[in-house]
């Protein structure tokens, strides 16, 4: 079962895997386990992603079929993606045909407006195009070797790991990487019976026993 998050446009979505097209590619969280939870629930939350993630400057027209041909291409990204990371299979041709499809249309026009701002502009044809010309470049370049997965148990993330060491394990440290920190040092207190705090609650209990 997926677990949606309702239809209205104003989410929050984050955008921290480095590249737009991993950032598409997580809008379906928790793949593999009992509860994923899909973010493009609707056309308007796909327009809101768009615009979250400043493809585009204003808000943009989606419809039924734009969010079909959205999730077929941000399947394509993911499983392309993560054949790249795990080497176990070769990719199929048919996610590859997927991607360059909408890669070879026109993507988002970028300008320069009355007042000299950049603008964004284009339909979600044009903003699915951008992004799948992110993930071809990304997958047929060298950050391809730079490709990860959060480390965290149930988090289906991917990024681009431009550590020093290559040796990043999480997509956030603050989404990811804290909280298991903070679950191993709370299993190690709780197991260790030399921590403090255990001590201290030892005592209390043998100072109340001494008490009766």
């Amino acid at each position: 079962m997926i677990v949606s998050e309702g239809t209205t446009p104003k989410r929050r979505f984050s955008f921290r895997s480095d590249r737009l097209c991993l950032d598409f590619a997580a809008t379906l969280m928790f793949r593999g386990t009992e509860q994923p939870q899909e973010l493009l629930d609707s056309p308007a939350t796909l327009s809101a992603w768009a615009l979250g993630g400043a493809i585009v400057s204003r808000s943009i027209a989606c419809n039924g079929n734009d969010l079909a041909h959205a999730v077929e291409l941000r399947e394509a990204i993911y499983r392309l993606a993560i054949t790249r990371i795990t080497g176990r299979a070769s990719a199929s041709a048919d996610l590859r045909a997927v991607v360059n499809r909408h890669g070879r249309r026109s993507p988002v026009a970028v300008v320069l407006d009355s007042e000299g701002a950049l603008t964004r502009s284009g339909s979600m044809a044009a903003v699915l195009a951008s992004i799948a010309r992110d993930a071809i470049e990304l997958l047929g370049g060298p950050d391809a070797q730079r490709l990860r997965q959060c480390g965290r148990d149930g988090c289906t993330r991917m990024f681009v790991d431009r550590s020093r060491g290559c040796n990043r394990r999480w997509c956030g440290m603050r989404e990811c990487g804290n909280r298991v920190n903070a679950a191993t040092y709370r299993r190690r207190k709780h197991h260790d019976p030399n921590h403090a705090s255990t001590r201290f609650l030892g005592t209390k209990r043998e100072n109340e026993g001494d008490d009766r």
